[in-house]
């Protein structure tokens, strides 16, 4: 899945509300619409899981020797299954994320941040979309009432989308800053 699918579920499932509408069919297009929103913030969800999963695992073997036994035991004790306990869906900021990568990169990250309205904004709304999915999945799904329309969500999804995207270059930025600040303070005096 890339992230033209979230784009194209989008409109298509729209094309699809808009006929049951020109059919005069009303309670079929509230109802496919529900559904359909439900299954964006699903599908969402899904790619920024991929993606970020993607972009650890990419993390690791490009900063190890021995990649293959430490991205498996990545996948195994921290990736496989794990992926939503990175993160604290409860609040808007990704701070418990950044924290298990320690504390030098939650104070880049915050740096990060404080400098960059954009990569706030995004991360606030990726917060967001992973909270409405946690919602969806343990809250009843079928009676879940959601008050956001779909052009909100996909709002919602390509703003999370920067914050998700820009994850990888944040890595290398980081890991950059680390080998310099390494080097400046491993010289002698």
């Amino acid at each position: 899945m890339t992230s033209d699918t979230i784009e194209s579920i989008h409109k298509q499932t729209g094309l699809i509300v808009e006929f049951l509408a020109s059919k005069g069919e009303t309670t079929f297009q509230v109802t496919a619409d529900e559904t359909f929103r439900k299954s964006m913030i699903l599908g969402a969800a899904s790619y920024f899981e991929s993606k970020i999963v993607f972009e650890i695992e990419t993390l690791v073997t490009s900063n190890c020797d021995n990649k293959e036994l430490v991205l498996e035991f990545v996948r195994a004790k921290g990736l496989k299954r794990k992926y939503h306990l990175l993160f604290d869906w409860d609040r808007p900021s990704a701070n418990h994320f950044f924290a298990t990568f320690g504390k030098r990169f939650v104070e880049f990250m915050k740096d990060k941040i404080a400098n960059d309205a954009t990569l706030s904004e995004s991360i606030r709304d990726f917060m967001k979309l992973g909270k409405l999915r946690n919602d969806l999945v343990h809250g009843n799904f079928a009676l879940y009432s959601l008050t956001l329309t779909s052009e909100e969500l996909l709002a919602l999804y390509k703003s999370a989308n920067v914050f998700v995207d820009s994850l990888s270059s944040l890595f290398i930025e980081f890991n950059e800053a680390g080998a310099t600040e390494t080097t400046v303070d491993a010289s002698p005096g």
